[in-house]
């Protein structure tokens, strides 16, 4: 008799559950590791310090210049520093997170400004789709290893200068998807 004569109905279900379940923490853990190639590799990219020291309440505190965020229902971004609860993952095979780019007049100067950007992605086998402010770049991606993740630093940086660039007190329409400053 195999193992699979002695178990219970509910034994299987059980068994795939945890199956389904693992499944779901290995993807979960690649989009962490795609979203943290974005974010330190854009930093590298822009050849921008890691961190920078935040007084706040008479404490200091090592913050970095690309923190990540997670997107709200309401729209709104709420930072985090476990990276884990800044990514929303979804059944479909979709992720979203929200990227800071901290902004400043000149180094070490105060006060920090920090824009905010809404990155959607979308994971096919061995592709990510990344949308930013409506513009989409195809990176491939084993779960581990992204070669062509710079074409999202590229989007990034062509995108921030275009939106610094534009006239400022325009009003912005994509100000619900596009780049934040607060």
């Amino acid at each position: 008799m195999s193992d699979e004569q002695n178990q219970t109905n509910y034994d299987i279900v059980r068994q795939r559950f945890a199956e389904r379940q693992e499944a779901k923490r290995k993807f979960c853990q690649e989009n962490n590791s795609f979203v943290k190639m974005v974010a330190h590799g854009f930093r590298d990219f822009m050849e921008m310090p890691k961190t920078y020291d935040h007084m706040e309440d008479g404490t200091t505190t090592s913050r970095s210049y690309v923190p990540l965020y997670s997107l709200e229902d309401d729209g709104s971004f709420t930072e985090r520093t476990d990276w884990g609860e800044a990514i929303g993952h979804y059944s479909n095979g979709d992720f979203d997170f929200g990227l800071g780019i901290v902004l400043e007049p000149k180094p070490d100067a105060y006060p920090k400004q920090v824009v905010r950007v809404k990155v959607e992605c979308s994971r096919k086998p061995d592709t990510v789709e990344v949308t930013i402010d409506g513009e989409t770049v195809t990176c491939t991606f084993d779960g581990m290893e992204s070669p062509d993740v710079s074409k999202v630093h590229d989007l990034l940086y062509e995108l921030l200068n275009k939106w610094l660039m534009s006239r400022w007190g325009e009003p912005d329409p994509k100000r619900s998807i596009g780049f934040h400053l607060g």
